[in-house]
């Protein structure tokens, strides 16, 4: 009879060690379970004392390893990827999104708003030496020289005056934003169709290049006058107290994330 009951003891333990998953976890505990499915970033299980209750779920960057009622183990790495940031050498990687402008960006703006004004003057200088020159060749260079200078320079003051304006919220110079812009592309469709035609040698009439020039003067000191006004709006903003939110995502060594929020009171 002892004989019997030891056999069947042994044969219910037996069912049990083989039948359970062992789903180890990052910080070393163990949960004894029934794995039903491992997506891309989560395991979903269910209790081995309860086959019959609710489904759990787990995040792959939480769990280190399942042991299957098999006996085989499956290391689990979560499918994005673990970025070391190297001046931590504990492992731990860490990404850091502040919003805030300092005032030494506010002056890179305003000073892009300056040369927006100066870059009229070579504009209008290379346009006056295209209509003075004889030749098709010494007029199509000095021609796109001049194209080529505004082409440039203007989505470079736009780009700044912009960025500083998503950081501070301020308006800048709307209209001549807009003017300067639709200004732009006239004079850079224009001017290309106008080097198109010297390259062919085709008369452009002196008259078109010179309003070539005035479009493309005006473009570009429409678009500095947007980035000083950005920028002297830019200077009210970081003068008074502002509160501003502040996010940190870190990950450690083993591939798992925390995540803060905070405020960064500026006065």
């Amino acid at each position: 009879m002892k004989q019997l009951l030891a056999v069947i003891v042994i044969s219910i333990l037996s069912n049990v060690i083989i039948g359970q998953d062992i789903i180890t976890k990052q910080d070393g505990d163990e949960i004894k379970a029934k794995v039903t499915e491992i997506g891309i970033n989560e395991i979903k299980y269910k209790n081995f004392d309860n086959l019959n209750g609710p489904v759990y779920i787990l995040n792959k960057s939480d769990v280190f390893m399942i042991k299957y009622e098999n006996g085989e183990k499956e290391i689990i790495k979560a499918e994005s990827p673990n970025v070391v940031n190297p001046s931590n050498p504990a492992g731990s990687s860490s990404i850091r999104k502040t919003y805030s402008i300092t005032a030494s960006d506010v002056s890179a703006t305003h000073t892009a708003g300056v040369i927006g004004y100066i870059m009229a003057i070579p504009i209008t200088g290379l346009v006056t030496g295209t209509v003075l020159a004889d030749d098709y060749l010494v007029g199509g260079i000095l021609g796109g020289v001049a194209t080529l200078s505004l082409g440039i320079s203007a989505p470079m003051i736009a780009g700044k005056a912009r960025k500083t304006r998503e950081l501070t919220n301020v308006e800048g110079a709307y209209a001549a934003r807009l003017v300067g812009w639709i200004l732009y592309g006239i004079t850079m469709a224009d001017a290309i169709t106008a080097l198109t035609l010297n390259a062919f040698e085709f008369d452009v009439p002196d008259a078109t290049t010179i309003a070539l020039g005035v479009l493309g003067s005006l473009s570009s000191i429409l678009l500095g006058l947007d980035a000083i006004k950005t920028a002297e709006q830019s200077k009210q903003y970081i003068a008074s107290p502002r509160i501003v939110p502040t996010l940190n995502i870190s990950r450690n060594y083993l591939g798992t994330h925390f995540t803060s929020l905070g405020i960064q009171l500026n006065f």
